[in-house]
């Protein structure tokens, strides 16, 4: 679980370096960035390991191949699931606005009503096709944390929320 956390705080120094604001993420970084995230969450996990994709190219990644690559993950993660959380309110309206391809407009929706993107953040409504080094990190920042949250249940004997009334743990 650690190691999850340790992920997303890396993305979220990286995304925040002043020299890199500007530049928009490549193809190839955020393949890289997506191994090395599902290497993560599947060794946490203790998942075996997923078969190794493509390396990619040099031009600017877009929104959709990002939220392709976290439905990918979300899909393969789903079964270590805790719990179920209540649906986080979804503006489809504004996916939909925003997003003209069907299959890009079904995975956003699911993973914002999930909680793994942002309502209305950089890879929902743009503002453009690509994203800088801070919206992908950010993004991914987003997402980690929730698939972190969604892979954890907490030991009852030390959350005073989860004990019974009776305030014993067990």
């Amino acid at each position: 679980m650690g190691r999850v956390v340790s992920l997303a705080v890396a993305a979220l120094c990286l995304a925040t370096s002043a020299h890199a604001q500007a530049a928009a993420v490549t193809v190839a970084e955020a393949n890289a960035v997506f191994a090395k995230v599902d290497d993560a969450v599947r060794n946490v996990l203790k998942m075996k390991k997923a078969e190794k994709g493509s390396v990619g190219q040099d031009r600017p990644v877009t929104r959709a191949e990002v939220v392709e690559q976290m439905a990918r993950i979300f899909q393969s993660i789903s079964p270590k699931f805790q719990f179920t959380p209540r649906p986080f309110r979804t503006e489809v309206g504004v996916i939909k606005r925003f997003n003209a391809e069907p299959k890009t407009q079904g995975q956003m929706e699911r993973l914002v009503r999930w909680g793994f993107l942002a309502p209305v953040g950089p890879l929902v409504v743009g503002p453009g096709d690509s994203l800088s080094i801070a919206a992908f990190g950010d993004a991914v920042g987003y997402f980690l944390s929730q698939l972190a949250a969604m892979t954890y249940f907490a030991d009852p004997d030390w959350v005073p929320r989860l004990q019974p009334l009776d305030g014993n743990g067990g």
